[in-house]
């Protein structure tokens, strides 16, 4: 009987959760946005080709922008809006609706991947911590990638973890793995980083385990390039070029150039490239050329200034790890930057707690964390490109906010041995199988 009142008990909590969730992106899109706004390049100017995108993609039009065939864009978010456009036409208000209701899901299903890891008690605090985080429920405003982005990558956390604790699974797993991190880089190509920094985790797997983590890993990305070599294909065939989007030239060279270096105040950040072309950096040519000549001019001031390299990599880790977003709208910046301030010290707690407790999932949801290092290194950093993360950041979070709560609870007399068995129920077993 009690343990069908627990599951009672927990099924009620998560339909709480996923209504609460719901409610605060609906209502926060609708206050700041509105529902039926159209995007807003002020706001940002992807979510404006994101979402044009989409209706020529539900128009039978194909993926192009204003008449000309492109991959300016990586197709994630696109292709995500679409079924909504084929059901309902160009909906607005549907398309945001479609989106809060990802994001919600989301928190319900990071909260369950954190009970199954670290005990029901965690996963109910995560699920609360990426609920009320500004830093997720913020993107689902707008049309943009990252509520999309955050879903995949749970998804590949879940099975990473899975993989892991199951070796005689391992293979079926990986494929999921595989599926998730190739809709994760097609929704932002900084998931490509999920490969090098999944092989750093890969270096440190015990010897006897080492034949079958690799085989895993060959798997994933077996899968992995399955989803995305048909875009990449496509893009030969229509551009010339096999890649995924064409605008990181743009984004490699507006964080890496002599004018953002010197400037104190964006140094390790990001600026648009118009104002660095001159007679002698051009971008001319098609969509290719263009991107192709701005990597160019990226990768040579790294050649033409190395001694400055460094100190523009520690800057990048700053404005990473800073609390205070580039932004000028106040309640935005505030907000971002008391969630993070607050939340900073909880991750590097809930990272201790779980290097003891499941060493599977930590390492399941440090690779997505190492991958965002990777990237910020190569493009720049910024509180947007860390809360690309915030789905494993708030796993961290929540394991923390657990053992506080159960410090509490033994602080008022509580038994403890009662609290830690209700709080371990359900954890994922982990029999040895440590990476």
């Amino acid at each position: 009987m009690s343990d069908r009142v627990g599951v009672s008990t927990n099924r009620r909590f998560w339909i709480v959760l996923f209504v609460v969730a719901f409610v605060i992106r609906i209502v926060v899109t609708h206050a700041f946005v509105g529902l039926g706004a159209a995007p807003d390049a002020s706001a940002n100017p992807d979510q404006v080709e994101y979402e044009a995108l989409a209706y020529e993609l539900a128009q039978g039009r194909g993926y192009q922008f204003e008449g000309v065939v492109t991959a300016r864009r990586p197709p994630g978010t696109s292709f995500a809006l679409v079924p909504v456009y084929l059901c309902f036409g160009r909906n607005w208000a549907l398309g945001r609706l479609w989106i809060n209701l990802l994001s919600a899901v989301t928190c319900v299903a990071s909260g369950m991947f954190a009970a199954k890891a670290f005990g029901d008690l965690a996963g109910r605090w995560a699920g609360v911590a990426l609920t009320i985080y500004p830093g997720h429920f913020y993107y689902s405003m707008h049309f943009f990638s990252e509520p999309l982005f955050g879903w995949w990558i749970l998804g590949y956390c879940l099975a990473v973890t899975w993989a892991l604790s199951s070796p005689s699974q391992a293979k079926r797993w990986s494929i999921l793995a595989g599926v998730c991190s190739g809709m994760a880089i097609l929704t932002r190509p900084q998931a490509l980083f999920l490969l090098p920094a999944g092989l750093c985790f890969l270096l440190l797997a015990p010897r006897s385990r080492r034949r079958s983590a690799w085989i895993s890993a060959s798997v994933q990305l077996l899968i992995a390039a399955c989803v995305v070599g048909p875009w990449i294909l496509r893009n030969q065939s229509a551009l010339g070029k096999p890649t995924i989007a064409t605008v990181g030239g743009y984004t490699f060279w507006g964080a890496n150039n002599e004018v953002i270096d010197g400037d104190s105040a964006r140094r390790g950040r990001w600026m648009p490239v118009d104002s660095l072309v001159d007679a002698s950096r051009l971008l001319d040519g098609d969509e290719v050329q263009r991107e192709s000549a701005a990597w160019a001019y990226g990768l040579a001031f790294w050649r033409e200034h190395p001694a400055r390299v460094p100190g523009l990599l520690l800057f990048k880790i700053l404005r990473l790890l800073s609390p205070f977003p580039e932004t000028p709208n106040r309640v935005v910046w505030f907000t971002f930057a008391i969630a993070w301030i607050l939340a900073a010290p909880l991750v590097i707690g809930g990272v201790w707690l779980a290097s003891r407790r499941n060493r599977n999932a930590l390492v399941a949801l440090g690779i997505p964390l190492v991958s965002i290092l990777m990237a910020t290194l190569v493009f720049y950093g910024s509180a947007r490109i860390r809360d690309t993360g915030c789905v494993a950041l708030m796993v961290f979070v929540g394991l923390s906010l657990a053992e506080l709560h159960r410090y509490a609870g033994r602080s008022l007399g509580g038994s403890r041995e009662g609290i830690r068995v209700s709080a371990d129920a359900g954890a994922l077993p982990e029999s040895g199988h440590h990476v």
